[in-house]
């Protein structure tokens, strides 16, 4: 008897042990159920504060980055695609085209251009390098001007805008961006102009709507190149209107001694309109100059005096004011050589030739 029950002691193990193991399963499963229960009542109840705001919390703080961020890409994005279509765009550099001089410009005259430039030097290195040529052209010295006077319209139709980006109350980035709202201007090009142009400036000007950049100082070959390009495709557009073609005349009366008018007309490219505009500017201008100039040289401004030598010497050789343009000329060489001893003796001799240079033309602009 004992050996049997030692034979079959390792079963009897075996069988309570599997006794044991069904019994816990049975325990397990049953405290199992227990803790499911409770949970089951507390989903089908209201839903606890708690669980709401944790619940809550990431979407609301998700949702508006979504919804913010992929509209104004999309925005920027479409205007750029709208520009595209309209008007040429230069993602590189321009390149320069060779053996431009500035007579080469008059191959676009009658073309209007607005030059938004608030430092008064580049300003006038722009103009001077494209007057006389039979361009009109206008000047802003910040982006708000540069939209009043896009919105005024009395002047007539802006061709190109030539703009610095870098300018007081408004820059030339975010007016671009303004005008592009618009979609009469979509036909505009916008030339931007940088004296610095990395990778990140020539993206930033691009993405604005511009079409195109020049680095500073300005080259007159890819000037050239720019003015060629998008006024082309502008008359080669069905619906671009060309201006009125300038009519020639003749004015006796007038001493061509003192203001040489038929000069001032080549310079001009043969538009009398354009050419008694200039003479209007310089007049309204400085036809009171004597005054300043003999005050700035009591007042030892040299400077100031140099200054306006430089201005009129290039001026007066446009309108044609040969006497006046020798009087400035020898006045600018003497600023030149600092011989500041010399400015009194050019009062006189100056108030003269202005007085005769006025004269003339308020008796070409009267007519």
């Amino acid at each position: 008897m004992a050996e049997t029950m030692e034979s079959n002691l390792p079963m009897i193990l075996m069988l309570l042990g599997g006794v044991l193991i069904l019994a816990m399963l049975f325990l397990l499963l049953r405290m199992r159920r227990e803790k499911k229960q409770p949970k089951r009542e507390e989903e089908s109840s209201p839903p606890v504060s708690r669980v709401t705001k944790s619940a809550q919390r990431p979407a609301e703080t998700k949702a508006p980055q979504k919804v913010t961020a992929k509209p104004k890409l999309e925005s920027t994005e479409r205007k750029r695609a709208e520009v595209s279509k309209t008007l040429p765009v230069l993602n590189q550099p321009v390149k320069k085209m060779p053996g431009i001089q500035r007579r080469h410009f008059e191959e676009f005259k009658g073309k209007r251009i607005l030059i938004a430039e608030d430092n008064a030097i580049n300003r006038k290195l722009i103009l001077t390098l494209l007057d006389g040529l039979g361009l009109e052209l206008e000047t802003a010295e910040n982006g708000r001007e540069t939209l009043d006077r896009l919105r005024n319209g009395e002047k007539g139709r802006i061709d190109l805008i030539l703009m610095d980006i870098n300018m007081p109350e408004m820059d030339g980035l975010e007016a671009a961006r303004e005008i592009r709202e618009h979609p009469i201007y979509d036909r505009m090009p916008i030339v931007a102009l940088s004296a610095s142009t990395s990778d990140e400036e020539v993206r930033q000007i691009l993405q604005s709507g511009m079409n195109a950049y020049l680095e500073k100082p300005i080259d007159l070959g890819k000037l050239y190149r720019v003015f060629k390009l998008f006024f082309d495709w502008q008359d080669a557009l069905p619906d671009y209107k060309k201006r009125r073609k300038p009519v020639g005349g003749l004015h006796s009366h007038i001493d061509r001694k003192i203001l040489d008018w038929e000069k001032g007309l080549r310079y001009s490219n043969g538009d009398e309109e354009l050419y008694a505009g200039i003479l209007k500017e310089f007049f309204d201008q400085y036809r009171h100059s004597d005054r300043q100039l003999k005050e700035w040289i009591t007042e030892k401004n040299y400077d100031e005096i140099k200054a306006l030598a430089v201005d009129l010497e290039g001026i007066s050789a446009t309108i044609g004011a040969g006497p006046f343009y020798d009087t400035v000329t020898r006045l600018h060489r003497v600023a030149e050589q600092k011989a500041y001893t010399m400015f009194p003796d050019f009062i006189d001799e100056y108030s003269k030739e202005l007085r005769d240079l006025n004269r003339e033309i308020e008796k070409y602009i009267e007519e």
